[in-house]
């Protein structure tokens, strides 16, 4: 019955499910049998992720919600053709640049032939070397062209040619030939190294001194515009990035008001481990005291972002609230569905099917 979790781990997660809801474990198999074949094809894996055991929720609801598998499936209404800009930073900055919209600033490619106005261009490893170490004490940002699960990514804080060692974001040190043997060689896209954006005041007053992007999705298509999910990725611990990844990563998130920008509530975790959070894990500062700064400006970048790409019509931004005042980190097309979907509202809801239905009739 699943392609994610073995019968066991069914079990366990069952009798988990049913110790914290009350939730006979006869109905969640029942659930989950009806689910298997419902439009989003949800698994095992995703009804506990999603806590779809929780009493209450009727049947119609739960079959709104849609499956990481079945993705593809449930973004069909999209023009591929633009999936691009969500899969090439390059590409995207070059856009960001060209639509006069604020995003970091790139300061070099590594990449054996590929270009970016008013950046370095790194084609070996010599080249790297020489960048890494004389940036000493200037951090800096550097991440794969084209990923985005964060894989690769890291926060330089600093270089020290004498010891050969770099500085990385964790706290943790790396022997500089090992870092630059990391990131050379690749014939792929390569790895784009960007001036070091730090958080808003406000943000880091709560988080800590690191960037955390909130993933703002937005509905667009033909004139009109609505966000559907904010929600605020939170780093915690050593983690250099924010990334999410199904709740893997250990790190937090917050549902934040689309209208506001105030954060509704933070949570940790997934499924039976899923737990509110109060305040931050290391800072120990509340998170009721946040609303993203800047939040109408955000949200009207992203807008007209929107509104260059016709063939997204759901996208991801994420959304980087500085010290500079909101970036655009990225735009994902076909974002994950996991995240969006955990404070229990399925995407799938009249707007997706009025998309469906059009794809349909076409």
């Amino acid at each position: 019955m699943s392609l994610g979790l073995t019968l066991d781990q069914i079990v366990k997660s069952a009798r988990r499910a049913k110790a914290q809801t009350g939730r006979s474990i006869a109905g969640q198999i029942l659930d989950m049998t009806r689910l298997r074949f419902a439009p989003g094809r949800i698994r095992p894996e995703a009804y506990f992720k999603y806590r779809l055991y929780t009493p209450g929720l009727p049947m119609e609801h739960k079959r709104r919600f849609v499956d990481e598998w079945a993705r593809p499936r449930f973004y069909s209404f999209d023009d591929r053709r633009f999936y691009a800009i969500g899969t090439d930073k390059l590409l995207f900055y070059t856009m960001m640049r060209a639509w006069n919209l604020p995003a970091p600033r790139v300061l070099a490619v590594i990449h054996p032939w590929r270009t970016f106005a008013g950046a370095e261009m790194l084609r070996d490893a010599d080249a790297i070397r020489a960048f890494f170490t004389q940036r000493g004490n200037d951090p800096f940002f550097i991440k794969r062209v084209d990923d985005i699960r964060g894989r690769g990514a890291a926060l330089v804080r600093s270089v020290d040619p004498a010891a050969a060692l770099v500085s990385l974001g964790s706290g943790e040190s790396v022997p500089l030939d090992a870092f630059v043997a990391r990131h050379s060689g690749t014939r792929d896209g390569g790895f784009v190294i960007q001036e070091l954006a730090r958080p808003h005041p406000d943000v880091a007053a709560v988080i800590g001194d690191r960037l955390a992007t909130v993933r703002v999705m937005t509905y667009a298509h033909e004139g009109a515009f609505k966000v559907k999910r904010a929600l605020l990725r939170i780093p915690v611990g050593a983690s250099m990035t924010d990334n999410f990844a199904g709740g893997i990563t250990g790190n937090a998130y917050a549902a934040i008001d689309p209208e506001t920008g105030k954060l509704i509530t933070a949570t940790r975790g997934t499924g039976p481990d899923q737990h509110a959070l109060e305040c931050h894990p290391d800072t120990g500062v509340p998170f009721a005291r946040l609303t993203m700064p800047d939040w109408e400006k955000a949200i009207a970048d992203i807008r007209q972002a929107a509104s260059y790409l016709p063939g997204l019509k759901f996208a991801g931004w994420d959304l980087a609230f500085t010290d500079q005042g909101p970036m655009l980190i990225e735009v994902n097309a076909a974002p994950g569905v996991i995240l969006p979907q955990l404070y229990l509202e399925p995407l799938m809801d009249a707007d997706t099917d009025a998309l469906h239905a059009r794809g349909k009739a076409a």
